[in-house]
């Protein structure tokens, strides 16, 4: 059931095209990886789901919300996202396009890329 926060952004879309990430998206954002790795760069979320469309596994979530000034529980349907190949797909991208700039953040190693 859609409630005031999915004007804002969809519970039911939180990493894909209405989502934050798909603003940045469009926006051509850049994200910035500080002290990890490709395994927890959570803007794959988004290839993910556009990759595998009308195909992409749904799972039923729920979360609690304000709404109307009272805290509510809500379920919603969702991608049942997997970032297993991360690591791959991220080591693929820095060596297929050289987009990636790599750096120290203190005593961080640092990727950042579009």
């Amino acid at each position: 059931m859609p409630t005031p926060l999915s004007s804002i952004n969809p519970l039911e879309d939180g990493l894909g095209e209405t989502s934050p990430l798909g603003r940045l998206y469009q926006l051509q954002a850049w994200v910035l990886l500080l002290g990890v790795d490709h395994s927890s760069n959570t803007s794959l979320h988004l290839s993910e789901i556009r990759a595998l469309g009308e195909k992409m596994p749904k799972i039923r979530e729920a979360a609690p919300i304000q709404q109307g000034g009272q805290r509510q529980w809500v379920e919603f349907t969702t991608a049942d996202v997997d970032s297993a190949d991360f690591p791959k797909i991220g080591g693929a991208f820095e060596q297929q396009t050289e987009l990636v700039q790599t750096g120290n953040v203190a005593a961080s190693r640092a990727l950042l890329m579009p």
